[in-house]
């Protein structure tokens, strides 16, 4: 059994005086976890035990096989005890008047694993349900920090997809693979993948993950985490894409209103994003994609699973709308699938959180004042796209163009409403392509007929309503659907309802995202130095130096970029760098490495799925900031090795 605590039980049951556990299984993170020390507080074994692993567990291994069923002596050494052998005094050797054994770990060392508390309560609230245990869950809840939540999330999927690891017969992962073109076109290789399910859209997305990119030979988690990021920034959060948008200049994103009326296969292409969404929770990676708050919010509701998340496009709960007015109702822009609101003021402080600038000139204003100061005619409209937002590149537009002459699609006209939204299910490997508009910028009704109804001082509430539930609600409703299909592809609806009981939504958006600043000061006291390097050491200096200045100056920009270099990604996780992310999924501290294989002309190199740079014995500071300047932009380019050799070229021209 993979349960330390166990194995010595079980040994004391069958009359040991000691045991020793030899350890050889591997840790590949969530596929595989470590063998484990023992449950939460479970107690000491009554018997003395010991722990070995590695070639020494080998050797033990083959000793103990080549002289069965003979006895033979084992003698344990601690380093807490200057090398003098421990053994138990009932056994009676020669060594048996030495030290006592270390304090048993879960006793005395080892903290307290409140995660794993609320899971062994959770089990037992579920097998048996009583208040006692759901007070002990809240309790328990309310002790974990977020990151102890995200290692309570990892373990509970990790139960969901991987069920009982203590089987005899473990269910082989299954392989998903994708091999990137990193100079090609990332949405239409995503739509690609959803068209032939491979990939992203593979059946099964958490076993063995792999990604290649073409005629590269990096692998590994932090080409996993590369690749997730490119995703993000290319096909995703392009402005041209309408596939996201921004209203507080990039620090958050939203869907998209205008998507569902422009892009032929929106459904899919949010059905992805909620798969990588998903992805990034599995492998714990921080996405350089920052989903707002509301839409996590959103994103838990919609979880539970007493919500119908269906997509019809039929469904009319005007009765349920405390807005709605019985003459000009819009029909299809609610769904008892999203949550309803009676509280003007509430639904005015969420708007206020997403878009403070409609907020304050619309919303805000109408309330505050008579619509007559307006000095124009007001109706039952809001803006979908501006006038003038023409955000294609040029070739871009010629591409939309081509493909929309051959596959004709409408101009979409100046006033829409949801009978003009497109299927959104195409599935063809095409690159983007949306309907036209006109340029003008294009309206959305807010009520049935709503260009032809004017807001007056009397209907202004109705107005402002309406208003509040198409931003909050309606706009988002088709794009979430799709969003919580891909994500209930590794997050199942059970455990998000789980999640939304422990994760406020500003939790999730952490989890998801991470920290958009880098803390200098909290990268280096969580960097462990290895290969002999210590504080002391000129390059260790001269590294924090040059990273400090770089803070000072305000360049996150290139603070981000070496991160990149390190590590694969751009974002810190929640609990700043003392949660780093390493070889699949496991936390792994930050190190400086002494890069005794490199000269002092020598960019640093990096084993970014170790989070780990070696440093060249620089000769001045100056070299110093030049090379480690070098290696951030070889991070902005990634795992590009073309690139990377071209800077290492480079610099070493110079």
């Amino acid at each position: 059994t993979p349960d330390w605590a166990a194995s010595v039980w079980l040994s004391a049951e069958a009359g040991a005086l000691a045991v020793v556990v030899v350890n050889d299984l591997p840790d590949d993170g969530p596929v595989q976890p470590a063998f484990r020390m023992g449950l939460f507080g479970a107690p000491a074994p009554p018997i003395p035990a010991f722990m070995v692993g590695g070639r020494d567990g080998e050797v033990l291994r083959s000793a103990a096989k080549a002289t069965a069923p003979s006895p033979f002596q084992v003698v344990v050494r601690s380093i807490r005890t200057g090398g003098v052998p421990i053994l138990p005094k009932t056994v009676g050797t020669a060594s048996g008047d030495g030290p006592a054994p270390p304090p048993w770990p879960l006793v005395l060392r080892v903290p307290q694993d409140v995660a794993q508390a609320w899971s062994l309560v959770e089990t037992v609230h579920r097998a048996a349900p009583s208040a006692e245990l759901a007070a002990a869950l809240d309790v328990l809840a309310q002790r974990m920090g977020l990151p102890e939540k995200r290692i309570w999330l990892t373990r509970r999927l990790q139960r969901f997809h991987r069920g009982d690891t203590d089987s005899d017969e473990p269910v082989e992962p299954q392989l998903a693979f994708v091999e990137c073109d990193r100079e090609g076109d990332q949405l239409q290789q995503l739509r690609k993948q959803f068209a032939e399910k491979t990939g992203l859209a593979a059946a099964d997305i958490t076993g063995e993950f792999e990604v290649r990119f073409r005629e590269e030979s990096s692998v590994g988690s932090a080409v996993v985490r590369e690749w997730m990021d490119i995703l993000a920034q290319q096909a995703f959060l392009p402005p041209a894409h309408r596939l996201l948008i921004s209203y507080d200049g990039g620090i958050t994103f939203l869907p998209d209103p205008a998507a569902p009326f422009l892009n032929p296969h929106w459904k899919n292409d949010f059905e992805m994003l909620g798969r990588l969404l998903g992805l990034a929770l599995w492998h714990q990676v921080t996405l350089d994609l920052p989903i707002h708050p509301y839409v996590c919010e959103l994103l838990l509701h919609f979880g539970t699973d007493d919500v119908d998340i269906g997509d019809d496009d039929d469904d009319d709960d005007d009765d349920d709308d405390d807005y709605d007015d019985k003459e000009h109702g819009l029909d299809n822009h609610t769904t008892a699938a999203l949550p309803t609101s009676t509280n003007l003021e509430r639904d005015s402080e969420k708007l206020k959180n997403i878009d403070p600038d409609l907020y304050k000139h619309k919303v805000q204003w109408l309330l505050a004042n008579n619509v007559a100061e307006l000095g124009y005619d007001l109706p039952f409209l809001d803006v979908l796209i501006d006038g003038g937002a023409t955000l294609l590149t040029e070739k871009s537009k010629q591409l939309s163009t081509s493909l929309a002459e051959a596959i004709p699609v409408p101009v979409l006209p100046e006033v829409v409403a949801p009978k003009n939204i497109l299927p959104g299910d195409e599935q063809a490997a095409e690159p983007l392509r949306l309907r036209p508009w006109q340029p003008n910028g294009v309206l959305v009704e807010l009520v049935s007929g709503g260009e032809d109804v004017e807001v007056t001082e009397e209907n202004k509430p109705i107005f402002v309503g309406r208003l509040l539930n198409w931003r909050l609600r309606g706009s988002l409703k088709g794009p979430l659907v799709a969003m919580v299909r891909g994500l209930r592809a590794v997050v199942p609806a059970t455990v998000i309802a789980e999640a939304r009981r422990m994760l406020s939504p500003s939790e999730m958006h952490g989890l998801l995202a991470g920290m958009r600043d880098i803390d200098v000061d909290n990268w280096e006291k969580n960097t462990r130095l290895a290969g002999g390097l210590t504080t002391c050491s000129q390059e260790v200096r001269w590294f924090w130096q040059t990273v400090k200045e770089w803070a000072v100056e305000g360049r996150q920009d290139r603070l981000q970029d070496l991160l990149q270099f390190a590590t694969g990604s751009r974002r810190v996780p929640v609990g700043g760098f003392a949660q780093l992310v390493g070889f699949n999924g496991g936390k792994h501290l930050f190190t400086l490495a002494k890069g005794v294989h490199l000269s002092a002309n020598s960019l640093p190199t990096s084993h970014a799925c170790i989070c780990t740079v070696d440093l060249p014995p620089w000769e001045s500071l100056d070299a110093a900031k030049q090379k480690l300047l070098a290696a951030s932009e070889v991070g902005r380019a990634r795992f590009d090795e073309g690139l990377a050799a071209a800077a290492v070229q480079r610099n070493g021209d110079e």
